[in-house]
């Protein structure tokens, strides 16, 4: 399926590297979150799946910007950007915990 050229290519490894990781981090921030959401904020699933739209919108809007910037610029400075802008918001949550304030829906 993959030609086996490519995964010798350092550039393919590491691109897909940090898409591996990016997907692995969000993918655990949105169970754990939903989780806490769900249990120490006693939200309904409704609830949480809307309070977790925040992550999801940016994502699908971003998408076609994402595909032009590259176009532009190359696939460095979007993924570059796109990795601190994703890590950042992970770290941001390392602090989120029960007592944790949120608006209520």
């Amino acid at each position: 399926m993959i030609p086996g050229g490519l995964l010798r290519a350092p550039a393919f490894l590491g691109a897909n590297a940090i898409a591996l990781i990016m997907n692995l981090v969000t993918n655990g921030v949105l169970f754990t979150a939903t989780l806490l959401l769900q249990q120490a904020g006693h939200r309904s699933a409704l609830a949480a799946g809307t309070m977790l739209l925040p992550m999801a919108v940016p994502l699908a809007l971003l998408a076609p910007v994402s595909g032009r910037l590259t176009a532009r610029f190359g696939a460095r400075v979007p993924l570059g950007t796109g990795t601190a802008v994703a890590a950042a918001g992970s770290l941001s949550l390392l602090g989120a915990g029960p007592g944790l304030a949120l608006i209520h829906i």
